[in-house]
């Protein structure tokens, strides 16, 4: 048995994002698109995108979390001019019976200013 407190693993994990920068930043990559997905916030993929654009690369970090939800958000889409957006996607029979799924997207809808 393991006592309490023991520490079972000490390890530090760099930055997924940092590394993918510093890979992509490099003159090979000059001219060429970079798609990223990450779960990093609004700040410090701006920042990143900002690094590859001035390396010459066309860079376009985007949010893992909640990919839908983030498009509708920070991607220039012009609300004015859609009539409707609609998604079909599959429920779990566990999200059938409790409507976790469709409660989340609005609430997500309605804090986000109604769009």
């Amino acid at each position: 048995m393991i006592a309490p407190g023991t520490m079972l693993c000490d390890i530090e994990i760099g930055s997924s994002l940092d590394e993918l920068v510093a890979r992509f930043s490099s003159p090979e990559y000059a001219g060429t698109d970079v798609v990223v997905w990450c779960f990093d916030g609004i700040e410090r993929r701006q920042a990143a995108r900002d690094v590859l654009v001035s390396k010459g690369v066309t860079a376009h970090v985007r949010s893992a979390y909640k990919p839908l939800v983030h498009a509708m958000l920070e991607e220039d889409v012009d609300f004015n001019r859609i009539k409707e957006i609609r998604i079909n996607y599959r429920l779990s029979p566990v999200f059938r019976k409790t409507g976790f799924c469709w409660r989340h997207i609005r609430s997500t809808r309605l804090s986000a200013g109604g769009r």
